[in-house]
């Protein structure tokens, strides 16, 4: 893995891999840093728009930044990029669930989220969960 010197040194070059920006931008939100890490994935979309994990990393900051109009925002933008990808349904689940009051939506995102997954998905039992909370509250 490369460390925070060596992904500087990799953006900095001519075409810098979207990989990149996603990791700083990790870091930075691992050191609470959300306004670094939201503006890493910005800079990153002028380069790599289509790339799924910028909207996906960016949201992440956004939610812990309770912004949570623009992390919907990003979790769209994620689910129209790759629609295959069940994170981007479990943020979008979460947000409708306990921002938005859309249970049916939450649910939906949830439920979705569990099919795409695979077997030995990490977020399979926190999403599982999140379902149950969501059918109970209806």
């Amino acid at each position: 893995p490369l460390d925070g010197a060596e992904l500087d040194e990799c953006i900095k070059r001519p075409d810098p891999v979207a990989g990149a920006w996603v990791k700083r931008a990790q870091m930075k939100m691992a050191a609470g840093d959300f306004d670094g890490a939201v503006a890493d994935c910005t800079e990153g979309m002028k380069r790599h728009l289509k790339h799924y994990n910028l909207h996906i990393v960016r949201a992440g900051a956004r939610l812990q930044m309770r912004e949570w109009e623009n992390a919907f925002d990003d979790i769209e933008e994620a689910v129209r990029i790759s629609p295959k990808e069940p994170e981007a349904y479990a943020y979008r689940g979460q947000i409708r669930q306990f921002e938005k009051d859309d249970l049916a939506g939450a649910i939906a995102d949830y439920e979705k989220a569990l099919a795409l997954a695979p077997k030995g998905w990490q977020n399979r039992a926190a999403v599982t969960q999140m379902l149950e909370s969501a059918r109970k509250q209806k």
